[in-house]
């Protein structure tokens, strides 16, 4: 089924165990973090997105309107309960109200070393099924390693990150900028 631009998701065997939640397109993704009720994807904007259904509560951007640059490896936190960073080694410190995405800082960073009271937001794995992600493809299995669904780019731009789970979801963030939140089905749904 196309879920995207260029993006489409195909079950394995069976039927498709998850369905899904929410499909938005976003700059090359930088990283991808859940805090809760939010999803926090930083691209060339940091976007606080609802994670129940995408809708973004708000957007942070450089200060002159360009967009944010990364070498990758950017990290998401907390510095305390109300302010979210974005941490980007070499380039960039983004530091914004977690409710309102209001700027509160932003500097060019002459080092690569993360503030002492930056909290990096957990990006734990999905547990329902293994999941590889490459150029072209990201593949789930069931832990019997059959394949359980896939998601296939046809214009890859990026490398895909990691899949993390948000709160029982899925979040894939893939080759052709686009993030993707799937809602696994009952186990039992093979």
């Amino acid at each position: 089924m196309r879920i995207g631009d260029d993006l489409d998701l195909l079950p394995g065997a069976g039927a498709l165990p998850a369905r899904v939640r929410w499909v938005t397109l976003v700059g090359n993704t930088a990283a991808v973090a859940a805090d809760g009720e939010r999803l926090y994807v930083a691209s060339s904007v940091l976007t606080a997105f609802a994670l129940a259904d995408g809708s973004v509560l708000w957007e942070a951007r450089h200060p002159e309107g360009y967009a944010l640059h990364d070498s990758g490896a950017v990290v998401l936190g907390l510095e305390g309960p109300q302010v979210v960073c974005a941490f980007a080694p070499w380039e960039y410190e983004l530091r914004v109200e977690r409710a309102t995405g209001r700027r509160i800082g932003y500097r060019e960073l002459p080092g690569g070393v993360p503030p002492a009271d930056l909290v990096a937001l957990p990006r734990p794995p999905p547990t329902r099924f293994r999941i590889e992600t490459g150029l072209r493809e990201t593949v789930a299995f069931w832990p019997d390693g059959r394949v359980a669904w896939r998601l296939v780019a046809e214009g890859a731009f990026i490398d895909a990150l990691p899949p993390i789970d948000a709160d029982g979801a899925i979040v894939c963030a893939t080759s052709t900028c686009h993030v993707v939140v799937l809602d696994p089905l009952d186990p039992s749904y093979r």
